[in-house]
Formats: C-alpha cells, sequence, structure tokens
C-alpha cells in the first residue's frame, strides 16, 4: 500500500518535471501575459492624453458668440418727449370795417416790420366826411373868436358864446370819430414777422373779420410737450434741451424752458411744458413734429452694457461674464437707460467681458468662445443727437 503510494507521488513529479521541459507548456501563459500586458500600456498611453483630449473636446464644444469689453461711459438721465412747433406770435390779418380792399402792400412770404402798413381798405367816404367836418369846425371856430370879441363890449350874451363853444367842441370830437375810422380802413404789422399767403386779391369787398393773411413770428418758435408727472419736481424754467425734426434728425436746434404749467393732467398724469427754440436760419418750422431731449444729470463713471446683452431671468436680469474662457451668470441692477444701452451694477467692473450675443446657449460654469470683440460704439445710435453741437441760442 505505501509502495502505491510511494509510486503515484513519483508519477506526479516526474510528470510535472516534463511539462516544464516541454516548451510549448508555456506558450499560453505567454500569450495571455503579452495580452495583459498591452492592454496595460494602451491604456497607460491613453490616460497619458486624456487631458489634453477632454480639453480639445471641451473646446470643439465651447459656445460662440460675441463680446464685449466693459468700461466706464458717460450716461445721461434725460427725458425724451415728442411735441410740435408753433410760433412764438400768430394773428390772422382782418379787418374792423367792411369795405372793398383798394391796395396790397406785402409780399406773400416775405418778412415785414411793426407798424408797416399791410393792407389799405377803401375809405372816400369816410374823408369826404373828415374834410366837412373839417370845414365846419374852422367855421365854428371863427365864430367864437368873434363873439368873445362881442363879450368885451357887452354886444352878445354868455349863452351865445356858450353854445359856439359847444358846438366846436362836438365838431372836434367827431372829426375824432372819424379818424379811427380812417385808421380802421389800414391794416398794420403789430411786430415783426413774415406774412403767409393771401386770401383776398385787391378790389375784392370783405365784410369785417374776414381772414386776409397769417403774420407770424418765426425767428424764435415755440415747442408744446407733454412729460410724466414724476418729472414735475424736476424742470424749472430756464433749463435748456434739445430739439430734432422727428423725420429728418439732422435738423437739430438748442431751446429754453419758457413755461412750465403749474397743475398736472390728472388724466394723462403729466404736466405741460412749453420752451422756445432759436430760429434765425428758418431751418425749422411751425407746425414741424418734433424729439425733445432734456438732459437731467450726467453720470461720468459708470458702467454701461447693451440692451442686448442682459438676459432676464425669474429674478431680474443677469449678464454672462466670461472668465478663463468659462461662463459665469452675474445678477445686475438696472439704473439709467440711454439709447439703446442702460447703467447696470452688480459684481462687475472695468475690464470683464461678457457676452453680447448667445445668450440662450450659454450655460453656467460651461466654456464659451468670443468669435468678434465689439465695441460701444457699434452700439450707439446714429440718432441720438446728444454730442452735436449747436451755435444758435435763444
Amino acid at each position: 500500500m505505501s509502495y502505491g503510494l510511494n509510486s503515484y507521488k513519483y508519477y506526479l513529479v516526474n510528470i510535472s518535471f516534463q511539462h516544464l521541459l516541454n516548451p510549448f507548456f508555456f506558450a499560453p501563459m505567454i500569450r495571455w501575459a503579452f495580452y495583459l500586458f498591452s492592454g496595460w500600456m494602451f491604456l497607460s498611453c491613453g490616460s497619458g492624453n486624456t487631458g489634453d483630449n477632454s480639453r480639445s473636446k471641451s473646446m470643439d464644444m465651447a459656445t460662440t458668440a460675441n463680446g464685449l469689453i466693459l468700461s466706464f461711459q458717460p450716461v445721461y438721465d434725460q427725458i425724451v418727449a415728442h411735441g410740435s412747433l408753433i410760433p412764438f406770435e400768430q394773428i390772422d390779418l382782418t379787418s374792423e370795417v367792411s369795405g372793398r380792399v383798394v391796395r396790397i402792400f406785402f409780399r406773400e412770404g416775405a418778412p415785414v416790420s411793426q407798424g408797416e402798413l399791410l393792407v389799405k381798405m377803401n375809405d372816400d367816404d369816410l374823408q369826404a366826411r373828415w374834410n366837412q367836418l373839417k370845414v365846419r369846425l374852422m367855421m365854428e371856430t371863427s365864430t367864437v373868436k368873434r363873439l368873445n370879441g362881442l363879450k368885451e363890449s357887452g354886444g352878445i350874451s354868455l349863452q351865445a358864446l356858450e353854445e359856439a363853444e359847444t358846438k366846436c367842441k362836438e365838431l372836434e370830437a367827431e372829426l375824432d370819430w372819424i379818424s379811427s375810422q380812417i385808421k380802421k380802413t389800414e391794416i398794420r404789422a403789430p411786430w415783426n414777422g413774415v406774412v403767409g399767403i393771401k386770401k383776398v386779391s385787391e378790389g375784392a369787398v370783405i365784410s369785417t373779420g374776414m381772414v386776409i393773411a397769417t403774420l407770424r413770428q418765426t425767428n424764435n418758435l415755440k415747442v408744446s410737450f407733454h412729460i410724466p408727472e414724476k418729472y414735475a419736481h424736476r424742470i424749472k424754467e430756464g433749463q435748456g434741451f434739445e430739439v430734432m425734426l422727428s423725420d429728418n434728425y439732422d435738423i437739430y436746434a438748442k431751446g429754453k424752458v419758457r413755461v412750465v404749467e403749474p397743475g398736472i393732467d390728472v388724466n394723462s398724469r403729466s404736466i405741460s411744458i412749453q420752451g422756445v427754440v432759436a430760429n434765425g436760419d428758418q431751418r425749422l418750422k411751425a407746425g414741424q413734429s418734433v424729439r425733445m431731449t432734456m438732459v437731467l444729470d450726467t453720470i461720468f463713471n459708470a458702467i454701461v452694457v447693451p440692451d442686448m446683452a442682459i438676459k432676464p431671468v425669474m429674478k431680474g436680469q443677469e449678464l454672462l461674464v466670461l472668465k478663463n474662457g468659462i461662463v459665469e451668470h452675474i445678477p445686475i441692477s438696472i439704473g439709467v437707460r440711454r439709447n439703446n444701452l442702460a447703467q447696470v451694477s452688480g459684481n462687475i467692473f472695468p475690464g470683464d467681458t461678457i457676452l453680447v450675443s448667445g445668450l440662450m446657449q450659454a450655460k453656467q460654469g460651461k466654456p464659451a468662445r468670443i468669435v468678434q470683440m465689439l465695441d460701444y460704439k457699434d452700439f450707439e445710435q446714429v440718432s441720438s443727437g446728444l454730442n452735436k453741437q449747436t451755435t444758435t441760442q435763444p
């Protein structure tokens, strides 16, 4: 029994020794070892480029947008309103008496001076009556002188003298009335201005109150506009403003507040303002629609962003700031708006780069790439008019 066990052990040892001496015994093991080593080398090489590949992939997936570098900009706290130009003075030339137009002295569209005769009505009957009364007055005056001489000699009563003096005074009063009627046949310019198109011709018979032409004073023009009641306490007489034509921003002028309505319209909750604008060059016309801009205050060191860069969110507004290529959402507060720019405040500073496009695609903590860096002048409206200078003053 022991002999069999020892023989078996000897057999196993002999078999194992023979396998070790066989070169094909290790072939499968060598193949598996080679596979494991190759896999380990592949993973090792791959892990060495993981960072670079991931960064490259992140850049490929970054949101592209236009950017703007923030800087201090001046901001104007201003009021913009629309109104109409009206003549500083305007009247309709009418006659106080009925009659025939004898002569029209003015030229249509031409300036006239104060006191200048513009229209003459027929006054032949009045002139004849005036001459008749003048002769009678001369005769009565002579009678009074003669009676005064007789009075000294006692040849006439005092009553006769008094009656003659009374007739003289009556004739003088009637002459004054006739003279006033003759003046009514003359239409003169009450002030310097420009006469418009005439509505009657010489020889026409007109009635009292019929309009002959319109006289306007246009060297200065009035402008009326309405502003919200919240600005009422900030508007004072003499305050400056600028007007531009609503259909042509190249035509503009400066003006000053002339009158501030003391009360507020309860229906529109606005206050009426009337200003005066210089118009010596006659570029502005009465009746034109204008855009009024009044600067109430100027903030010189303000951070300003385009309206398109502001992203509305549930709790307010945000700016998308790019820091080290990563997007950060910064809450902001909006102050004064100017054209399509807005003053903002928050955790933002001059030199920060913000996104002005791609706001919906850019996400918090995700990469972004600027494809075009814009400037503030790209967002300024050419029609603002605030930087234009005028030489005319009212």
